[in-house]
């Protein structure tokens, strides 16, 4: 868990100091946590903590993951999460997001514009859908759990066949049989 927070900290952090160079003595950077599937923002405690302690201003949200389809929750969650921090006077939002999160915050940013806009890292994000959804959703004790949010992050998803890529400058890390691999996009 450290090196994670630590690859975080160093992706999101030569862009707070450009930002500061050009702005003077303004409020820090702003991230915005989202977590993922059945989570709620203590999923993302640990993370926050860590970016507090970097200097970074934070908006972690809870949201109800099996409750409203994905592109209601990315309208009402992120968008009162990219307020939150207008209103810290933030010179620069950043996301940081694990599996869910990161499709709700590009769902936000496909019809969006965040002009205080940083960069995005994307924790297991299922941006092609997840062979666990379609496994559950073909459960019909399962099925019920994933709501209609849940049931959008199957491989064969319209929704996210149709998510074109963010304006922002992102990093995705993810883990396969034990490793982790860490890519810029």
């Amino acid at each position: 868990m450290h090196l994670l927070v630590t690859c975080l900290v160093l992706f999101l952090l030569p862009v707070s100091l450009r930002a500061q160079d050009t702005v003077t003595l303004s409020a820090p950077d702003c991230v915005v946590l989202l977590h993922g599937l059945w989570r709620d923002a203590r999923a993302m405690s640990y993370i926050e903590q860590q970016l507090q302690l970097s200097g970074y201003l934070t908006v972690n949200v809870s949201y109800p993951s099996t409750r409203d389809p994905l592109p209601a929750l990315a309208e009402i969650y992120v968008g009162a999460a990219v307020q939150g921090c207008r209103n810290l006077s933030a010179p620069r939002i950043h996301f940081v997001t694990h599996s869910m999160g990161g499709i709700l915050a590009r769902l936000y940013l496909q019809t969006h514009v965040v002009s205080e806009g940083g960069r995005m890292v994307m924790l297991s994000p299922p941006n092609h859908g997840s062979e666990w959804v379609d496994w559950l959703r073909d459960n019909f004790l399962m099925r019920p759990l994933l709501g209609p949010a849940g049931l959008q992050l199957s491989t064969d998803s319209e929704l996210l066949r149709e998510l074109k890529p963010v304006s922002l400058e992102v990093g995705v890390i993810t883990g396969s049989g034990g490793a982790w691999l860490v890519w810029h996009v």
